[in-house]
């Protein structure tokens, strides 16, 4: 396991504690233009905090965040997190996102990731534990210009039921985050 997964392994273990069920339909009924830091959906409260850096202390290796929560709860819905790795196989300058979203995805169908308008990307989930369902990703130069460009990325996914779930995520400071890692 390279510096980079052993990072993300650690942060995520630690910071993602809980998964959530998608007994809880968390399909995003919020327009682009209102989906900043609350969004309502289906009944719950749902706050997104911006992208955020960490960093494991032992390492120093250092990636951003953002997760999407239930206010009530503190659950986590989903999260993209953004680092470079430092293995000696990676290309300098490589980057890697990890998404998790939340059980009950069929699996059978791919996850579609896309910024604003613009063409969606597709993804296969690589795994699901009791933290969630994980996609591991490889990112471009011109995926990250498109989201250091953009207003918001847009994950669909369909649940286990066939309900189509869209989660919002913010790129408000998105660009300066990452300034931040590199």
């Amino acid at each position: 396991m390279n510096n980079f997964q052993k990072c993300s392994s650690i942060a995520l273990i630690i910071m993602l504690i809980t998964g959530i069920g998608m007994h809880q339909s968390f399909a995003t009924e919020a327009s682009a233009e209102k989906a900043t830091a609350e969004q309502t959906t289906d009944n719950n409260q749902v706050i997104e905090r911006g992208w955020v850096k960490r960093c494991l202390e032992q390492s120093g290796d250092c990636e951003i965040f953002q997760r999407i929560d239930v206010k009530k709860s503190g659950q986590r819905i989903a999260e993209f997190a953004i680092g470079f790795p430092k293995d000696k196989n990676a290309k300098k300058g490589k980057v890697r996102g990890v998404i998790i979203l939340p059980l009950g995805i069929l699996l059978k169908k791919n996850v579609t990731m896309k910024i604003d308008s613009l063409k969606p990307s597709v993804f296969k989930i690589q795994t699901c534990t009791k933290q969630g369902c994980f996609l591991q990703i490889d990112m471009d130069k011109n995926l990250i210009d498109m989201m250091r460009k953009g207003n918001f990325v847009y994950f669909n996914f369909e649940s286990a039921d066939g309900r189509k779930v869209n989660l919002i995520m913010s790129l408000a400071g998105f660009g300066k985050a990452l300034k931040e890692i590199q």
